[in-house]
């Protein structure tokens, strides 16, 4: 590994100005390989399977992607995959990294898991677990995308009859309607998993 970026190490560029003007560092780093080509972190950034292949960096779920592959970040070396730190058990970050062979940390020297963590219990499964749960909700996302257009309609219809209260209150109901079959998606996956 050539270099890590992120601005809470001393030696970073932007780490004096994100002293003074953060709370905290953030959990958005980079990583330049050391003669690195854009298929060696492709390599990198395909192998892991707990961290998501995404643009979304700073979310709950743990994300990588390489800035190189959308139009106008041609100037990031290709050799630099970008890794949003989510919520996951640090175990299971770390597990993943390791299982799936990511030379980069492996020849960085970083310290390796040696033992579970006590409260890891449930994310030992976490790997196999992963698609059945993104699946369940991509299907949801999708169903939601493809009823939106209509209740955008009603609620423009609501509103130019009974005024902005009753196109809120048209959004506001399709927004409860999402959140219950979220809910339910979520306790039947806690329910098949035996949770």
């Amino acid at each position: 590994m050539a270099q890590v970026h992120h601005p809470g190490l001393p030696g970073d560029p932007g780490h004096m100005m994100a002293a003074r003007q953060m709370n905290g560092f953030g959990a958005v780093l980079s990583f330049e390989f050391a003669d690195a080509d854009a298929a060696v972190a492709d390599a990198a950034c395909d192998a892991v399977r707990v961290i998501a292949l995404d643009t979304g960096l700073g979310g709950v779920e743990s994300t990588i992607e390489r800035g190189t592959e959308h139009p106008g970040q041609e100037h990031v070396p290709p050799g630099l995959p970008r890794l949003g730190v989510g919520c996951e058990h640090i175990e299971d970050l770390w597990q993943d990294l390791l299982r799936a062979s990511w030379s980069p940390v492996r020849d960085v020297g970083w310290p390796r898991p040696t033992r579970r963590v006590r409260g890891d219990e449930r994310g030992a499964h976490f790997t196999e677990r992963q698609p059945v749960v993104r699946a369940a909700f991509d299907e949801l996302e999708r169903r939601w995308a493809a009823e939106l257009p209509q209740i955008r309609k009603e609620a423009l219809r609501r509103r130019r009859d009974h005024g902005d209260a009753a196109m809120a209150e048209t959004m506001a109901a399709f927004t409860d309607a999402c959140a219950r079959q979220a809910a339910q998606a979520a306790t039947s996956l806690i329910a098949e998993f035996g949770g």
